[in-house]
């Protein structure tokens, strides 16, 4: 059972509010509120399938399974807040099964890391940014839009990297973009004649998020052409509310916006390659 405060404070996320909510910026309160109710959903019974041998009724199965896997690892990594601690981040990568997927929502740097292990050897990292900025927002009619993954790469040598211990720095390093901010990430703005630090926007993802950290895996970048990029997505970012005369637009809580696209993507990765769609 989920306490009323906590659905309370959960719900303009979960659901877009018609109204203006008393809490006007997401807060570390409604990240938690979030997580409870996803934690909730994900622990409650789930359906008994009905055992089909279609190829469409096997994929959604696999998808079903590997999603609220996924989910269930990260309400656990983040229930701390956006902070992550290391031991876990290294914890569950050590142990992640070949085949199955993990998110990381590294929220100071407005970005996701999707990990696919494919086989013993090679695991394939996906990123993308998780909010679009206040620009794009209020300068287009129409809502932005967002590739997932943004760019990824195959590392071929990911169990040899588990072995030799390189796992213990990229965790650490991980759980630091996931809870510190860097300089040059934050947008400015010029205030009282001088440039400050711009609170109200979202952090730039292209920088840490995605190119830097990329980089740091190493590994061969995935063109159009790999199967991990077809099957990858182009959707809207709808995770605001603009108000007549308002300057800036009301944002849903961002954890929200992860696990929705981690999500997405997980189950749309599990179709064949024949097309077969969850």
């Amino acid at each position: 059972m989920i306490p009323h405060g906590v659905a309370e404070m959960a719900f303009p996320t979960l659901f877009k509010p018609i109204d203006l909510p008393k809490h006007p910026a997401p807060n570390d309160a409604e990240h938690k509120a979030v997580l409870t109710c996803l934690g909730e959903f994900l622990g409650g019974e789930t359906p008994m399938p009905q055992r089909r041998s279609t190829r469409s009724a096997i994929t959604s199965e696999v998808a079903n399974r590997q999603m609220r896997t996924m989910l269930a690892a990260f309400v656990k990594l983040h229930q701390h807040k956006c902070m992550c601690i290391p031991a876990s981040v290294k914890y569950q990568l050590a142990t992640l099964p070949i085949g199955n997927y993990w998110g990381i929502y590294l929220a100071a740097q407005n970005s996701v890391l999707l990990l696919h292990r494919e086989s013993g050897q090679a695991t394939v990292a996906m990123v993308w940014e998780v909010q679009a900025s206040n620009d794009q927002i209020t300068g287009e009619t129409e809502s932005p839009k967002q590739s997932i993954p943004r760019a990824a790469v195959r590392v071929e040598d990911w169990g040899k990297r588990i072995q030799e211990g390189a796992l213990q720095s990229f965790s650490e390093l991980l759980a630091d973009l996931a809870g510190n901010e860097r300089e040059k990430a934050q947008p400015t703005a010029h205030k009282a004649g001088q440039q400050q630090n711009e609170t109200r926007e979202v952090i730039n993802a292209n920088l840490f998020g995605v190119e830097y950290l990329l980089c740091v895996l190493g590994g061969e970048p995935l063109t159009a052409e790999d199967s991990v990029m077809r099957k990858g997505l182009h959707k809207k970012q709808c995770d605001e509310v603009q108000y007549e005369s308002s300057e800036l637009p009301w944002r849903r809580a961002p954890v929200w916006a992860a696990v929705k696209t981690l999500a997405h993507a997980v189950c749309l990765q599990c179709q064949d390659n024949s097309g077969t769609t969850t």
